[in-house]
Formats: structure tokens, C-alpha cells, sequence
């Protein structure tokens, strides 16, 4: 699906994007109505307050129009010159100040640790593995045999800018990702091979449509990278590992499109799972939860979307969620903290992993309950400066 800014003339006001949503429980005729309060500016609109950023509406859009970045530019509107608030600044990986990221990493285990000592600065001319924010949250999924070989490039506090990106904060995205394309320009690798999905079409849709940027070397995603190793017989899947799972999938897969979805369910079931797939047509579930915090800040609502998808869970007899993106692998595992039904959450690469012979690191549960200790310590801290703007790092604070 490309990326292009929402063009009003080409909008039909059919209100399908908006009855499409999971989010909203708008009929058609509600939705054309919405529909039309957006294209007049109306800040007031219930859609912005419920959206959770999650591109169903694209998907759904019959025209291929860029619905979602419509409400990106009234949440912008609304919101330029606005500080982040506090519970958003603590989650940033770039702010300077105590951050849920620094104080995860003082809780890695002795191998995440060397793995993060490692993680060399000479990439010229590599195949890498690109490890973005979230991944530095639990880098032991991507400790992976299937991986060996590719050496890791990360950065402390380099963030592609997802974040504010999605919470339409676009003055930060903006700033955020031209500090990473300048980052990784300087430091080219031939061939950069991304863990992250929200990374992926971060680096091929995002930044080509509002930045009109490019990034100087070859991106290709993890599940690409995979399915290329299995088919040449690289990687071999010899001992099935008999799960029953619930698909998630990432929001942004919908803007990577219906073929990346599939790629992700191949890969499941040629692991030997039994894939229980709820999406709508080819525009995938509803969101984990992770974005939940986009429309209002409120925990609450990540919650309240996690624990929907863990009751979908039991009512279909899954023994067990499979995502392909680690931020809905943090979100669902942290949702299980907090409720009485706590299937196993995995990643895609774990059910490859155990297809093949070995056993996977599995600290979702353990990594969740230090992530939610770590926001708890870090909000209970007072900033000494809260006006501080998050993307004020000098560069060597980054190296």
C-alpha cells in the first residue's frame, strides 16, 4: 500500500474507512457523517479521540486513500506546539532524561548485556540486523541461531521516530528521523536486514511520503529474510511444533500489505502451527493494544485492547498468540500480567526456532513485569527539567 497525503478530492465521503474500524462502532451512515467533520477540520470529532492509529481505515479505503494520515494532521493540528506529556516522555528512547529504556537495560541478562556491548560500529559494506527501540527492550529474541552470522546494528537513543509518528507529534517525527537517516548514512551497511515490522514501513512507505526520503542502502524485513534462508534450504524445519495460535498482527503490516501478512501466516504453518486467523479479509486483527495510547495518553486503553485479544484467544481453544512484531509481543505479554488467562505469547522467529531443534530464550513474562517495574520507578522519579525538548542529544551523548 504506498503512502501518499490524503487528497479530499479524491475522497467519495463513502465512510467505509471509518465503518471498517474495530475501534469505533460506526455504521455507514455514522461513518460518512464522521467522514465529513474530518474534512471540515472539526477538531471536536469522536474519531480522534478513538482512533489508535492502527491504518485499518487505509486498508479499508476503497479508493487507496491515506485516511490515517487525515487524522495524523488534525491530531498535529491540535497538538503543535504542545510539550509531550509525562507519561509519553518516559517512553521515549531519546529523552536524555530517566527513561523506561535505561532502566530495562540496567535489568538485562549477562548475555543481552554482551549482546549490547557488541553491537559494533563498522558497518560498511555488511549485511546487518537492525534492532530498532523496542527490540532494545528484550534483544534475546533476536539472539537467535536462524540469525547467526549477521552481525547487530543498534544505537542507543537513535530512534526512527515511529513513536511520535503515530501519536501525530510530526514536528518530533520529523526531527527524530532525520536524525537516524543521518546516523545510518554515516555508517552505511551494504544491506540492512530489520527486525522490527514498525521499522520496516517506517524505512519503505513512511519516509519516502513525508519526509521524501530514501535510505541509502538496501532494507529488507526479517520475515523476507527468513523465508529466503528456508526456501534455498539454509534454515530447515524438521520437527513441527504442534501449537494451536492466534495470529496477531502488526498494525503496520496493513500499510506492508496483504502479502506480507500471508508471508507471516507461511511461516507460522510451515513451523508445524495450526494458525487460527481472525483478520478481517486481507486488512488484519485488531490492534494488540500498543497504539492504544495514541488518541489520549491512557494506559487503560493499551489494557483494554490486550485483554480483548487474550479473550479472543480462549474463546477460540488457542494454546497460545503469534506475532511477528515485537511491539505486540511486549504489549500482549504485559497484558498477561494482568489478567487470569495467560496464554503463551511468541514471536514468529521463537516457532522457527523450535521447528528447528533448538529452544528460544522465552523471557516475555519476565522481560513484561520489568518493564512495567521500570515505568513505575521512572514516573515516581521528579525530571529535572520537564520542559526539556526529547530530541535535544548532542552526538555524543549518542555514540
Amino acid at each position: 500500500m504506498e503512502l501518499k497525503p490524503f487528497d479530499k478530492d479524491e475522497c467519495e465521503l463513502c465512510g467505509k474507512c471509518l465503518a471498517a474500524c474495530p475501534h469505533l462502532d460506526l455504521n455507514e451512515n455514522q461513518a460518512k457523517a464522521e467522514m465529513e467533520r474530518l474534512h471540515k477540520g472539526d477538531l471536536n470529532s469522536p474519531v480522534l479521540k478513538a482512533c489508535v492509529s492502527c491504518f485499518m481505515c487505509n486498508a479499508a479505503c476503497p479508493n487507496g486513500q491515506n485516511v490515517h494520515g487525515l487524522v495524523l494532521s488534525l491530531w498535529h493540528r491540535n497538538r503543535s506546539g504542545l510539550s509531550l506529556p509525562g507519561r509519553v516522555r518516559m517512553c521515549q528512547p531519546e529523552q536524555k532524561l530517566p527513561n523506561v529504556w535505561s532502566a530495562v537495560w540496567e535489568r538485562y541478562s549477562k548475555r543481552e548485556k554482551k549482546m549490547f556491548a557488541d553491537m559494533g560500529r563498522d558497518y560498511s559494506g555488511k549485511e546487518v540486523l537492525f534492532l530498532g527501540c523496542n527490540q532494545l527492550l528484550n534483544p534475546y529474541i533476536a539472539d537467535s541461531p536462524l540469525l547467526n552470522g549477521l552481525p547487530i546494528a543498534a544505537a542507543q537513543g537513535v530512534c526512527c521516530g515511529e513513536m511520535y509518528f503515530r501519536m501525530g507529534f510530526l514536528d518530533s517525527f520529523r526531527m527524530s528521523a532525520q536524525r537516524w537517516m543521518d546516523y545510518w548514512s554515516r555508517r552505511a551497511p551494504e544491506r540492512m536486514v530489520v527486525f522490527c515490522t514498525a521499522c520496516l514501513n517506517m524505512f519503505r512507505n513512511v519516509y519516502p511520503a513525508y519526509l521524501n526520503a530514501k535510505v541509502p542502502f538496501e532494507i529488507v524485513g526479517l520475515l523476507e529474510w527468513l523465508s529466503e534462508r528456508i526456501d534455498i534450504g539454509n534454515i530447515k524445519l524438521t520437527d513441527p511444533v504442534g501449537l494451536k495460535v492466534l495470529v496477531q498482527d502488526s498494525c503496520h503490516a496493513r500499510v506492508l500489505g496483504p502479502e506480507f501478512m500471508a508471508t507471516a501466516r507461511t511461516l507460522m504453518e510451515k513451523a508445524g502451527a495450526k494458525v487460527i486467523d481472525t483478520a478481517r479479509d486481507d486488512m488484519g486483527t485488531p490492534c494488540c493494544g500498543m497504539a492504544g495510547a495514541a488518541p489520549g495518553f491512557n494506559p487503560y486503553t493499551m489494557y483494554r485492547l490486550g485483554r480483548g485479544r487474550l479473550r479472543l484467544a480462549r474463546k477460540t481453544g488457542a494454546n497460545a498468540i503469534a506475532a511477528y512484531c515485537n511491539g505486540c509481543v511486549l504489549m500482549l505479554s504485559m497484558t498477561t500480567q494482568m489478567t487470569l488467562y495467560r496464554p503463551e505469547v511468541y514471536h514468529l522467529i521463537e516457532l522457527l526456532e523450535m521447528a528447528c531443534g533448538h529452544r528460544p530464550a522465552h523471557l516475555h513474562r519476565r522481560r513484561a513485569r520489568e518493564i512495567m517495574v521500570s515505568a513505575l520507578s521512572v514516573a515516581g522519579r521528579k525530571f529535572s527539567s520537564p520542559s526539556t525538548n526529547v530530541l535535544e542529544l548532542e552526538e555524543g551523548e549518542r555514540e
